[in-house]
């Protein structure tokens, strides 16, 4: 039995998680095994137990932002190789150029879907 990659969703908004589980299921050629966390507390959690291979992570979170949470992952030895990609409709791409900015992209929201199935494609599947 093939194992598929863990992704892993931050986002509070239940209905954004509960669109990109739909968009992940029905998609055929996305191969992977979804994971979510509503919080901070819940993503550090789910990275500790699980083997993640690639993270989406919202910037407001009722616990912590997404900036602190990313910096928490990259700074820890045993998950700083994870990619991690922003939600974000207030942070750009020259945030990115920033030399403390860790994310690995930013995904502007909304986003467009097969965009968004393309980079976990890419990231999952590295040519």
């Amino acid at each position: 039995m093939l194992i598929k990659p863990k992704v892993l969703i931050v986002d509070d908004d239940e209905d954004i998680l509960q669109f990109i589980e739909f968009l992940i299921n029905s998609n055929q050629d996305c191969k992977c095994h979804l994971l979510t966390a509503t919080s901070g507390k819940e993503a550090i959690k789910i990275i500790q137990i699980h083997n993640v291979s690639l993270i989406f992570l919202d910037y407001y979170l009722p616990d912590i932002n997404g900036y602190e949470l990313c910096r928490q992952i990259k700074q820890n030895p045993n998950t700083c190789h994870i990619p991690i990609h922003l939600f974000s409709a207030a942070l750009s791409a020259a945030d990115l150029e920033r030399e403390d900015f860790r994310f690995d992209g930013i995904i502007p929201k909304p986003f467009n879907n097969e965009d968004f199935l393309r980079l976990i494609k890419e990231n999952l599947n590295p040519v």
